[in-house]
């Protein structure tokens, strides 16, 4: 064996490369004059690059070559690895939903350089939230193959993200890897979109932390015939990027793209019960003592088996239930019913920051959410005047204008008494006696934020309330979870679902909504002024597009369509 360093990792190398007549400085990281023809041999046989140009043993991707398949029943794609690899030599994009440690970083990696190898300019770019993942994951099993991919390609240089096979700073063949974490008050990642080839290749690793806007983003990227899209990662629920990936948001799979998971019920560590099969990959032991949580738990669902739940089990609200209200919003007779349950009212999140959390403002008419919008708020006083300019355009009184008064939010309720409107107040943190009571006296909360989050999730439950098709308000709702302590409902904080949602953004429409749910009026509204008709569009939908510009509704195009039907 011989070493060679890439970055600060140090690599075995095999004299096998010497055997096949490559030396070892062709084999060495660094630039070079000459370009070797890219492999068009391979351009069909993906796997057999892998083995063969890069080193793999072929029993750790084609997992069924061990005796121990021959009665085993699959739980997930039946060699998932071959499969996933023969749809993009197939021209076929490709969602894989995992498990944890299934060494799916180390096929990404192998993608990209087949890839690479096999049509010359060809492009690859890969994604994630953030560059530490980029490094720590897929990029770092790339510089593990690289002294393979090198022996075959002398004048490639590997350096920090990028790939130039030509050496130097040609980058019109070779490969980049970009962070699409999105700052507040972008509709979509500038990264994620510009890169056009004839051979194109969009990796997504752990897409479920990705926005959709991304994905969007790169289906308008990949546009010529052989531009293709991979996306991985470990499935959170059925509303998160991965999942909307492949399939379409109320069930049913994407005609163009092959889906394929990946269990670890089904990797060989697990089957032979031989962990060095695929050092460093899960293990029998790993499976046995992830059991403890049930088989029905979410977390065994998706980390063991690579499925995406609906929803935790501990979740504060359904998957059915938000996708009921989205379709009841499309239902003209149900929003009359809905709408003529009360007057207008207003829910509003506070935020003051330039480029962090946004603001958000949900509007109401009766128990029909009309609009729910997020948008920068550098400044929360700014934010407490636009709220009274827009209730008083809308004759709303503040009594039904619920502000979020904690932190930044006591601006906001300030500068809206200075104008002379007392808006509702809503301290989440308030531990009083009547706030952690509801009005019935049958349940007790740990604070009012508890009891403001259990009224939205009781009256979606009953089914009486109707809210816009928006994908981002959806996946903030089902994030959620809860639990009695002491006899008391516990709703999770906010800080700890931001770390679960797509771009670890802050939930904040759903906040929002959740604000204007409880301050909305709950009788019947005996003089209700409806807003004034323009242009074919209500004045609502006008001052509410002039918060955020674009749609008030933030969803994958086909979203809202199929909630329709």
């Amino acid at each position: 064996m011989t070493d060679a360093t890439v970055g600060s990792v140090r690599i075995r190398r095999p004299r096998s490369l010497a055997a096949r007549g490559i030396s070892a400085a062709a084999a060495a990281i660094g630039g070079g004059a000459v370009v070797i023809a890219p492999l068009v041999e391979y351009q069909t046989r993906p796997i057999d690059f892998m083995v063969e140009v890069l080193g793999e043993r072929r029993e750790t991707l084609v997992w069924s070559t061990q005796p121990e398949y021959a009665t085993h029943v699959w739980d997930g794609t039946v060699d998932p690895l071959v499969v996933a690899a023969q749809a993009l030599a197939d021209n076929r994009d490709v969602a894989m939903s995992s498990g944890t440690g299934l060494q799916k970083s180390r096929f990404c990696a192998a993608i990209i350089l087949w890839w690479l190898g096999c049509w010359e300019n060809s492009l690859a770019k890969t994604y994630a939230p953030k560059e530490e993942s980029l490094r720590a994951f897929m990029w770092m099993e790339i510089y593990r193959l690289w002294p393979y991919f090198k022996a075959r390609f002398p004048s490639a240089v590997l350096g920090d993200l990028r790939i130039r096979m030509r050496g130097g700073l040609d980058d019109t063949w070779g490969a980049q890897g970009v962070a699409v974490g999105m700052r507040a008050g972008e509709t979509i990642a500038v990264g994620a979109q510009g890169a056009h080839a004839a051979d194109l290749l969009l990796v997504y690793e752990e897409t479920p932390g990705i926005k959709y806007q991304v994905l969007e983003a790169g289906e308008q990227t990949a546009v010529a015939p052989h531009n293709r899209r991979l996306a991985v990662g470990n499935p959170d629920n059925q509303l998160d990027s991965l999942f909307l990936f492949g399939h379409f948001p109320t069930g049913g799979e994407r005609p163009h793209v092959e889906n394929v998971r990946l269990s670890a019920l089904d990797h060989p560590n697990v089957v032979t019960g031989r962990a060095g099969i695929v050092p460093g990959a899960t293990s029998l032991e790993s499976v046995n003592r992830r059991r403890w949580v049930g088989e029905q738990d979410p977390r065994w669902l998706s980390r063991v088996r690579g499925l995406a739940p609906g929803q935790a089990v501990d979740a504060l609200i359904r998957l059915d239930w938000v996708q009921a209200a989205q379709k009841a919003w499309y239902d003209k007779n149900t929003r009359v019913v809905l709408e003529a349950m009360g007057g207008e009212a207003l829910g509003v999140d506070v935020a003051n920051s330039e480029g962090g959390d946004e603001a958000a403002i949900s509007g109401w008419r009766g128990g029909v959410c009309r609009s729910v919008v997020s948008f920068p708020c550098p400044d929360a006083n700014k934010l407490g005047t636009r709220v009274v300019e827009l209730a008083r355009e809308f004759r709303i009184p503040a009594e039904r204008v619920g502000v979020d008064s904690v932190g930044v939010g006591a601006g906001t309720v300030n500068e809206c008494s200075r104008h002379g409107f007392y808006v509702w107040a809503l301290n989440g943190g308030d531990t009083g006696p009547s706030a952690r009571r509801d009005d019935e006296g049958e349940e007790r909360y740990n604070n009012f934020r508890s009891k403001i989050q259990w009224r939205l999730r009781e009256d979606l439950r009953m089914g009486v309330i109707a809210l816009p098709p928006d994908l981002e308000l959806a996946q903030e709702l089902i994030t959620a979870t809860w639990r009695r302590q002491r006899g008391e409902i516990c709703v999770e904080q906010k800080d700890e679902i931001k770390k679960r949602l797509p771009g670890g953004r802050s939930p904040n429409k759903g906040d929002a909504v959740a604000y204007g749910n409880y301050v909305r009026q709950r009788t019947p509204a005996q003089s209700r002024i409806a807003p004034p008709e323009r242009r074919g569009r209500t004045l609502w939908q006008e001052v509410m597009a002039e918060l955020k510009e674009g749609d008030a509704v933030v969803a994958p195009s086909d979203y809202g369509t199929i909630l329709r039907q």
